[in-house]
């Protein structure tokens, strides 16, 4: 992206902050943020709200290496146990509160993997029982969650969301859809 683009402006905010409101307002019992590049300005741009912070010294090895980290930390944290673990990116500003709370209903129904469908595979937001935190703490690298769900095949059920979803990777993506917002 040539920037940080947890960073960049998304509607009245940032793309971070925009993904942390939406996390929070699923009501779930934590919500942890990984951080790594531009660790202060992004800290900053998350006062007020009630996440937990998880600053990530080697983020440069990758989105695997990321999601690791924050599948450690919140094992870590939970000591008297969890029964899922969302992973939600920052820069998928188009997923909604209401759809991230499908995918929890729909992970404590099925008791096994949510993923959001893309064409011809698994990807996130996506929910992984608790049993499946030990393969996201293995991860490294740009592996992302991606590869755990490819793995489980089958045993991944799959929600189609309503609406387009779109990452923003490159500027290109964010100028296209910026208006989105």
């Amino acid at each position: 992206m040539g920037t940080a683009k947890q960073l960049l402006p998304w509607g009245d905010t940032t793309l971070i902050r925009h993904a942390a409101r939406c996390a929070l307002a699923v009501e779930v019992a934590d919500v942890f943020v990984v951080v790594g590049a531009e660790r202060e300005a992004v800290v900053k741009e998350l006062t007020g709200l009630n996440v937990r912070i998880i600053y990530h010294s080697g983020y440069a090895g990758g989105l695997g290496s990321s999601l690791a980290a924050g599948a450690t930390a919140v094992t870590g944290a939970t000591p008297d146990g969890y029964t899922h673990v969302l992973v939600q990116l920052a820069d998928q500003p188009a997923v909604t509160a209401p759809y991230l709370k499908v995918l929890l209903r729909e992970a404590a129904v099925q008791d096994t993997l949510v993923a959001t469908a893309y064409p011809g595979r698994p990807g996130v937001p996506a929910v992984f029982p608790a049993r499946y935190v030990a393969e996201l703490r293995a991860l490294g690298g740009d592996a992302g969650a991606g590869k755990v769900l490819r793995a489980a095949g089958e045993a991944v059920h799959l929600i189609h969301p309503p609406f387009d979803l779109f990452d923003l990777d490159t500027p290109e993506d964010y100028r296209r859809h910026e208006g989105d917002s």
